[in-house]
């Protein structure tokens, strides 16, 4: 007979919550977690599963033993972190919720974690002060990229990966605008700042939606080192 790895016995739990079979997924993560009392990634579905069901001081007591584990996964941090702003939302305690998604997102591990969490940060209407210098980089980006001068977008990133988005934004672009949002800091010369974005480009309809953006402070001043998000529809 077949023995199950740890991969397998994740799968089957991440197999109903895909399915959104939440009962299901509650019950075959206990099973596991019987076995392996200290698995986080199992352990992490379960208080979702608890969480979708309305289940909130169980969901809350389970991410809370995820961030009690000795080692937890970095995923299953920020994914923990999620889950305990979302409880605090809907129980009334947003001040607590917006703390904790902003500790997700600084985690700065997991894509599905960071998205979730500034969902969870804009349905609570949350304000947040950008510093000056970050409005001056976006206003000279926005000029530049509208304008479809190249070379001026590309003074403002930082060679490397970027430099095929700024390959796609400088010369078909009609309107480009960045409306700020939210600035998270990851170290003291790296920041993540999430913008609503509103683009038109040559002979296509006008787009908006969600990007984050990675800048680093250099001594030539701030420049963009990574698009994390453009979710741009």
């Amino acid at each position: 007979p077949k023995e199950f790895d740890d991969s397998d016995l994740l799968l089957v739990v991440k197999r109903f919550f895909d399915k959104q079979e939440f009962a299901d997924a509650e019950k075959a993560a206990n099973t596991v977690l019987a076995l392996y009392p200290n698995f986080d990634e199992v352990r992490v579905l379960l208080a979702r599963s608890l969480l979708a069901r309305a289940k909130y001081s169980d969901a809350e007591r389970e991410f809370r033993a995820v961030l009690a584990e000795k080692m937890p996964t970095a995923r299953s941090i920020a994914w923990a972190r999620v889950g305990i702003g979302e409880v605090a939302a809907r129980t009334g305690r947003n001040s607590e919720a917006l703390l904790a998604a902003a500790a997700a997102i600084s985690a700065d591990a997991d894509f599905g974690a960071s998205l979730a969490a500034r969902q969870l940060r804009n349905r609570l209407n949350a304000s947040a002060a950008i510093d000056d210098s970050i409005k001056s980089f976006f206003a000279r980006f926005d000029q530049a990229a509208a304008a479809n001068r190249k070379a001026d977008v590309e003074a403002l990133v930082m060679p490397g990966e970027v430099t095929r988005f700024v390959g796609g934004v400088a010369g078909q672009t009609v309107e480009w605008k960045t409306d700020l949002r939210h600035l998270d800091k990851l170290t003291n010369e790296t920041v993540l700042v999430e913008a609503v974005m509103t683009i038109r480009l040559l002979n296509r309809e006008v787009e908006t939606g969600m990007a984050v953006y990675r800048l680093s402070r250099t001594a030539g001043g701030l420049r963009l080192i990574g698009v994390d998000m453009f979710e741009v529809r």
